[in-house]
């Protein structure tokens, strides 16, 4: 059985470039940080980097590319995209920034965090 990541990255705005400033009171904290303990990160504002898929109910932010090819969703967080934002899919199999709020009470597609 595949363990799943125990977190959701919700309402995720993504920047285009990996250069994105950092925004005042949105610490950047490590993505396998987030995964190893998603409490502590709850309600909490943060950016994350990552290797981004974005495809049809497979959202997400994992540690690597490599966690991705191997299907490590452990290694992975869900995220809800902003709709404001059409122009994410560009950085589909990419490594992208992230920046949202991490909500540990809600669950991705058929209930995958």
């Amino acid at each position: 059985m595949r363990l799943r990541a125990t977190v959701l990255v919700a309402t995720a705005l993504l920047y285009l470039t990996a250069a994105a400033p950092l925004q005042i009171g949105e610490p950047e904290v490590s993505l396998a940080d987030v995964i190893s303990d998603p409490q502590t990160y709850d309600g909490r504002h943060l950016r994350l980097h990552g290797f981004l898929i974005l495809r049809f109910e497979g959202n997400a932010l994992y540690v690597s590319e490599a966690d991705y090819r191997a299907e490590r969703f452990d290694r992975s967080l869900w995220i809800d995209v902003s709709s404001r934002r059409p122009d994410a899919s560009i950085l589909s199999g990419k490594l992208a920034f992230v920046s949202g709020v991490i909500d540990t009470g809600n669950l991705g597609h058929v209930g995958l965090r």
